[in-house]
């Protein structure tokens, strides 16, 4: 039997268990209630939170963080039961139904990915004697986490106040023990921001130096310095103006820019450079926000399925985050007991067309498939479908057409009873004017002149009269038999 199996020795081992956090360790001084963040950035710049608020103003950096929250929220969202009574689920359904700010809300949750956490604070309000409560964001330099990764309020002494778990919930984006604060974007996209800045800077410094010819005064060697000082603000109000007045002795040379375009193409570059850093660090991909010149299917497809997953992560914050607050109201109003609804976002038209054409195939052939199948390849939930057996079809009967016969048709059996030497005389009649017009012909052309002439005069009647009455005898016969 090993330690853990045994009762008597569960104190002790929990006793090492608690020995494993800060307050143990003789590197950490106990007494400072509030633990340090531990971003890198704000540690080398002695800043706080606030600095990456200030980065938002960069149009690039906007763009792709509204990407990613659009493309989360765009989702369609259910409230399930979850084994919980259909008087809680109707409730927290009627809930989220007039919860008008939904999806500021959401965008709100997902603003942790940029800063790490974003704190809410839910005023209770009473509706009907229940209680529900109004979601509002707070900032995050009002809070800080303890050295237990509590959420504190900030005060102005140094120990704060501990927030009340029913009063404060916090969206965190891949927090840990060694950061409850949460492993934030913006300390990702700051530097690149910066250089951005710097970069852009000096871009229009150089477009404004250079991108107009610039004008080269001459003055005489005996110019006095007063004379040269006033003859460069001339130039100087002439880039201004476009027009001048100088002396007889002076003159002015526009030189061509032309060979400075190598340097302000490597600051186009930085530019660019910077732009992809941003949109790798927010959605790890970069062909959506900037394409570039070239592309292909397959850069794409993968950029979709990049971000389908990265939806599938984000999409795991909001959920957490509605149902903590869920599992709140339901301890409020029907009590700690009861089973919570859950909270789920899924995609409107996720179903894999290719797969259930396949499978609407093979369900004809007679296969069936059993609910586990239907569950991990449609993502559905047991609770959500039933397979209900459908009968085989009987095949049905090709129907018999109406003229035919078992052996031979009516008409090839009339035929056949006309004896075979009336026949033969009939079309020795027919045939032997044209026999002996051939023989007397000694060119084809003259042949098909003489043709056309004699058809005319043909004595076809009795074939016509016989092949008419056996036509005739046919119909009668198949109509009988239909």
């Amino acid at each position: 039997m090993s330690k853990l199996q045994s009762k008597s020795n569960f104190p002790m081992i929990q006793e090492q268990a608690n020995l494993a956090n800060r307050e143990a360790q003789l590197s950490y001084f106990g007494w400072i209630t509030e633990l340090p963040d531990p971003d890198p950035i704000l540690l080398s710049q002695g800043t706080d939170i606030s600095t990456y608020r200030s980065l938002l103003i960069d149009s690039h950096l906007s763009a792709v963080l509204s990407k990613r929250k659009s493309g989360v929220m765009s989702m369609e969202w259910e409230i399930k039961a979850n084994k919980s009574p259909d008087n809680v689920r109707d409730f927290i359904q009627d809930y989220f139904d007039n919860m008008i700010k939904l999806e500021k809300i959401g965008k709100k949750i997902l603003d942790c990915i940029y800063y790490g956490y974003q704190p809410f604070v839910l005023n209770w309000v009473n509706k009907d004697n229940y209680l529900i409560p109004i979601i509002e964001d707070r900032p995050q330099e009002y809070f800080f986490f303890d050295v237990s990764n509590k959420l504190r309020i900030r005060t102005r002494d140094l120990t704060g106040i501990l927030a009340d778990e029913m009063i404060f919930v916090t969206a965190t984006c891949d927090d840990d023990y060694l950061n409850p604060y949460g492993d934030r974007v913006a300390k990702k996209v700051f530097w690149p921001t910066t250089f951005k800045k710097g970069g852009l800077k000096f871009w229009l410094k150089m477009t404004e130096k250079y991108g107009m010819p610039q004008a080269v005064g001459k003055v005489p060697k005996t110019a006095k310095p007063q004379a040269r000082r006033e003859f460069a603000r001339t130039l100087e109000n002439m880039i201004q103006d476009g027009v001048t007045v100088i002396n007889n002795d002076e003159t002015v040379e526009l030189l061509d820019a032309g060979s400075r375009t190598g340097s302000a193409d490597l600051y186009k570059g930085l530019l660019n450079f910077c732009n992809y850093e941003i949109s790798k660090a927010v959605l790890t991909v970069v062909n959506t926000v900037e394409v570039g010149e070239h592309g292909s299917f397959a850069a794409s497809d993968t950029q979709y399925s990049g971000e389908g997953k990265l939806n599938l992560s984000d999409v795991s914050i909001i959920s957490s985050f509605f149902n903590k607050v869920i599992r709140l109201i339901v301890d409020y109003n029907f009590g700690v007991n009861v089973p919570a609804p859950k909270f789920t976002q899924f995609e409107a038209d996720n179903v894999d067309k290719t797969l259930a054409e396949r499978d609407g195939v093979l369900t004809q052939q007679g296969v069936k498939f059993t609910k586990k199948y239907y569950m991990s390849n449609y993502n559905l939930q047991e609770e959500d479908f039933d397979i209900v057996e459908t009968p085989t079809p009987t095949p049905t009967p090709t129907p018999t057409p109406a003229f035919a016969e078992k052996s031979e048709m009516p008409v090839d059996r009339i035929l056949n009873a006309i004896p075979d030497k009336l026949l033969n005389i009939q079309m020795q009649k027919i045939l032997k004017p044209v026999i002996d017009l051939v023989d007397k012909c000694s060119t084809f052309e003259e042949m098909n002149s003489k043709l056309a002439e004699m058809f005319p005069e043909m004595d076809t009647e009795k074939l016509e009269d016989i092949l008419a009455k056996a036509m005739f005898i046919a119909s009668i016969e198949s109509r009988n038999n239909a």
